[in-house]
């Protein structure tokens, strides 16, 4: 019993890394294709980039709680924590 829902546990975890990996590729992607026609829309060293795209943005969109973990680090935490009840 402890087997097999281990075993489901585990494909649901990996169908669910899929997915987002999938939707990030989509958004990267998306976003290339923006930096590029703002790239052709801009003269060269006119600095759009670095204007346009703060470095902060990276820092403002990662989700961390009190104790410096990302909301996808405290997942695998807590999947993990919950096989080792399993066993």
């Amino acid at each position: 019993m402890r087997g097999i829902l281990k075993g489901r546990i585990r494909q649901s975890q990996i169908k669910a890394a899929v997915k987002v990996n999938t939707e990030l590729l989509l958004l990267y992607w998306d976003l290339g294709q923006d930096i590029v026609a703002r790239q052709m829309e801009s003269a060269w060293g006119s600095g759009f980039f670095a204007d346009e795209i703060p470095p902060q943005v990276g820092a403002e969109l990662q989700v961390v709680d009190n104790k410096g973990n990302t909301i996808r680090q405290q997942v695998i935490d807590e999947l993990e924590e919950q096989l080792k009840n399993m066993e």
